[in-house]
């Protein structure tokens, strides 16, 4: 089966994707950050999409298991 232009274009683009948001979803890699004068240690990402990303990270895994 040869692969059209989109599909590589597309191919590379979830890739790029599921790379940032194995990054995002894993708290490992947050930043401290300071929060009401206090440091908050690996909570930089909390409040901003570290659910969202893990969902959607599930889901892309779960399509790119059922292409192969």
């Amino acid at each position: 089966m040869t692969k059209t232009d989109r599909e590589i274009e597309l191919e590379k683009k979830l890739s790029i994707a599921v790379k940032a948001l194995r990054y995002y979803a894993n708290s490992n890699c947050w930043d401290d950050c300071f929060y009401n004068g206090r440091i908050k240690v690996s909570a930089y990402l909390q409040t901003a999409g570290y659910k969202t990303a893990q969902q959607a990270l599930k889901e892309i895994e779960k399509c790119v298991k059922n292409m192969d």
